[in-house]
């Protein structure tokens, strides 16, 4: 019978469970705890970073944004430019009633009130494209886009 004193002295290791699947389980801890560390970085990494859908999804809702501030942008310059020609063509007109108009005067009021309808077709498709844009940002409508 062994002493206390000579398993001290051979230091024996626990033995491996019998059995088949067992033991080449015990003999595999290693690499199967590997297997899993890395399988779990993966998921993480798959969990932390965006995918090409959220991607997708942001590069929509940042380009709606920006066509929805540059639409509107040039709708009130649109605005402004038209409140301008309006003054100029008022302007016309008042020496038109004081009868001081001379031959380029009319070509200028004609010239004016072409722009000004111009700028009023630029205005309306401005606040449309505008209005389709901040529509699909307050209804979230990036789905697939």
């Amino acid at each position: 019978m062994a002493t206390q004193k000579d398993l001290q002295a051979h230091k024996l290791e626990p033995a491996a469970p019998s059995g088949g699947f067992l033991t080449s389980v015990f003999q595999l801890k290693e690499l199967i705890g590997a297997v899993v560390v890395i399988g779990g970085a993966i998921a993480w990494i798959g969990g932390y970073f965006a995918t090409r859908q959220q991607l997708s999804e942001f590069k929509c809702f940042a380009t709606t944004s920006l066509i929805a501030q540059q639409e509107s942008f040039r709708a009130k310059q649109a605005e402004q430019d038209i409140q301008r020609l309006t003054r100029q063509l008022d302007q016309l007109f008042e020496k038109k009633n004081k009868k001081i108009l001379d031959s380029s005067d009319g070509a200028e009021l004609r010239r004016l009130e072409l722009d000004i309808k111009n700028i009023e077709r630029v205005m309306v498709t401005a606040q449309t494209e505008a209005a389709a844009a901040e529509k699909k940002l307050k209804f979230q409508n990036c789905n697939g886009d």
